[in-house]
């Protein structure tokens, strides 16, 4: 009898001991039992994100959750954002900043400016700079991250325009300037918070 107690005790402790390690996640939103691709290379694994005020604040294996709002995420994948690397989107987001076609391919960054870029530019005689570029976008309200090189092209083609010849040490010294103050927001990302 004596060893029925005894095995009943460590029972209980054991039992209390468990059940205090295993606290439940406390989110806001999950997206449970998906595979997941972290983005680091490793392989994919079954597990869960948990997201309170619009922050991950779990990434791992399946365990105990509280939440809000479940996605059941089976047979699914779950990964970091993409970045589009080769965005040519600033005219279509300036007229639907929604990025729907981007957005369900798992695109969360427009990276623009690879060749030419949305600033500076002339219109109706007027300049416009590189960063009043970026903040007209900004400001006309997207929903992805966005982020712009200052194109070489664009620099040649303000100040050289469509000729098929070298720069001149003016036309150079021009080109120079540009770059330099827009690389104030060479790449500016769009977040909650001002880049520059």
């Amino acid at each position: 009898m004596n060893f029925f107690s005894n095995y009943k005790l460590l029972a209980i402790i054991s039992f209390l001991f468990f059940a205090c390690q295993n606290e439940p996640v406390v989110c806001d939103l999950l997206i449970y039992n998906g595979t997941i691709y972290d983005g680091s290379g490793s392989d994919p694994y079954i597990g869960s994100v948990g997201i309170t005020d619009d922050k991950i604040i779990y990434v791992g294996k399946n365990t105990r959750f509280k939440a809000d709002t479940i996605i059941d995420a089976t047979a699914l994948s779950v990964s970091p954002g993409f970045i589009n690397m080769l965005s040519w989107a600033y005219s279509s987001l300036m007229q639907d900043g929604r990025s729907l076609s981007d957005l369900k391919q798992g695109v969360t960054l427009e990276v623009f400016g690879e060749g030419t870029s949305p600033g500076p530019y002339v219109k109706d005689g007027e300049r416009h700079s590189f960063k009043e570029a970026m903040e007209a976008l900004e400001n006309s309200g997207i929903s992805t991250n966005i982020a712009s090189f200052l194109g070489a092209t664009t620099a040649r083609m303000m100040e050289v325009g469509f000729e098929n010849r070298p720069a001149t040490d003016n036309e150079m010294q021009k080109m120079r300037e540009m770059v330099k103050q827009s690389m104030v927001c060479t790449c500016r990302l769009r977040t909650n918070r001002r880049a520059c």
